[in-house]
């Protein structure tokens, strides 16, 4: 749909006629960045960024044998649906104490609550394949060490750092 100079919509064209164009007071477009955040929002909501983050994060969370083993599928509420492989439920079943305490940590609250193991096959996930870096001159690395001594979250401070060393060690000049 597109405004009329008075403002009512018209549709754009025959083919599509949900299509919208949204214009502003003085009939031009409007920028990208007012428009995105309300298409991004009803997605977020969706999906959630809480699970985003999981999924991202899950071998880091429960190790890396737990996590060949089953991946977040869902998070409703407070509960969690891991999809787990049938040989090792009864592992899950017996650390989801465990898991759960580790899961509320990461996010630093209680996020988490109870697990629901859903027992089948994972889906077969490509690895992916990390570039090898080089390593940096001792000077460059000092000097990325001396950037990131005043920040008191470790967690922040590792990443900033992981972020300065890829920076540096693409930058070759």
């Amino acid at each position: 749909m597109t405004r009329h100079w008075s403002g009512a919509p018209r549709p754009m064209n025959d083919d599509d006629p949900q299509a919208e164009i949204t214009l502003d007071r003085r009939g031009r477009f409007k920028r990208l960045s007012a428009t995105v955040p309300g298409l991004i929002r009803p997605l977020a909501k969706a999906r959630g960024t809480a699970l985003a983050s999981l999924l991202a994060e899950w071998p880091q969370i429960v190790g890396d044998e737990l996590a060949r083993a089953s991946l977040p599928d869902k998070l409703t509420g407070t509960t969690l649906r891991l999809l787990v492989v049938p040989s090792a439920a009864l592992v899950f079943q017996h650390d989801a104490p465990r898991i759960v305490a580790r899961i509320n940590a990461y996010f630093g609250r209680s996020a988490v609550a109870r697990l629901s193991l859903v027992q089948g096959p994972l889906p077969v996930i490509a690895p992916q394949r990390r570039p090898v870096r080089s390593s940096l001159p001792a000077d460059r690395q000092a000097a990325l060490k001396s950037a990131t001594e005043g920040i008191s979250d470790d967690r922040l401070k590792a990443a900033l750092e992981r972020l300065g060393a890829a920076i540096l060690a693409r930058d070759k000049s």
